[in-house]
């Protein structure tokens, strides 16, 4: 610390003292052995000060890098549930592009449904407040609603596909179709964005 760092009080209680011990001069080895005894007391005073000083400004330290840390734990396990979100869409519409109508249907009624409601639930119980900026709240928004659009697309496809829905129209089938391919790219565009903007 440097003299110019050092509170106005602790100057003046300086030079005071220095004054009373230049116009008071000790003139035997006892007045000698009092202020010796004093400027040590007061040094023991000072220095125990200093030491609870640093004390405290490095347990203070200590807690904002710990708060800093727990805040970054919890950003990395939050982006790791929007990464599952993006894989779990990826794969259903990989699944959708690449395998025949029937085993797509019997993968997303066995587990592909099951799996993407649960991790957009997941994802809805993020905190999205914990992203810290504008930009990275609104690509995990864009993400979420982009997958339940998507899942919901998906319903309303094979319930066209597979004749549940009785008034069955091959431009409905169509529009279900492009609208879960549409919004579940959006999912892999929002999280590019997502992590572009980490």
């Amino acid at each position: 610390m440097k003299l110019e760092d050092w509170p106005c009080w602790v100057k003046v209680a300086i030079a005071a003292g220095f004054a009373v011990f230049v116009f008071n001069w000790p003139r035997s080895s006892g007045e000698w052995a009092s202020w010796v005894q004093a400027i040590g007391a007061i040094g023991a005073i000072v220095g125990a000060f200093k030491i609870v000083n640093l004390q405290t400004k490095s347990q203070y330290q200590m807690a904002a890098q710990h708060s800093l840390n727990e805040r970054k734990r919890k950003q990395d396990t939050y982006e790791k549930v929007f990464d599952v979100l993006r894989t779990t869409v990826d794969t259903v519409r990989t699944s959708f592009i690449e395998d025949d109508f029937d085993s797509f249907e019997g993968l997303w009624n066995e587990s592909l449904e099951k799996q993407l409601g649960l991790i957009i639930n997941a994802a809805q119980a993020v905190p999205l407040h914990e992203f810290e900026t504008p930009w990275r709240i609104s690509f995990a928004v864009s993400m979420i609603a982009s997958a339940s659009t998507a899942m919901e697309s998906m319903k309303m496809y094979l319930e066209v596909h597979t004749g549940a829905d009785e008034q069955y129209d091959p431009n409905v089938l169509i529009a279900r179709r492009e609208a879960f391919l549409s919004n579940s790219q959006n999912v892999s565009d929002m999280w590019d964005g997502f992590t572009n903007q980490s």
